[in-house]
């Protein structure tokens, strides 16, 4: 699969936070990839993209909403 058939459907600031995210789509049957990037070597800040299928994004979506809403 390339990438362009994933699409972007959080950020995080963490590798912490991006694992639960991942295990809690999975949890309902999306398929996760987590892509990390490093913004700045002085200033390290670690962004991770949660990447889903694109056939999968309107679902994914909403679920992340839920569970951003809900941790609140």
């Amino acid at each position: 699969m390339t990438t362009s058939q994933w699409k972007s459907v959080w950020e995080c600031e963490s590798r912490s936070e991006a694992e639960v995210l991942k295990t809690y789509l999975e949890s309902h049957g999306i398929r996760v990839f987590l892509q990390g990037e490093e913004s700045n070597f002085l200033y390290p800040i670690l962004r991770i993209r949660v990447l889903v299928p694109a056939d999968q994004w309107e679902q994914a979506k909403k679920l992340t909403e839920l569970f951003f809403k809900s941790s609140d």
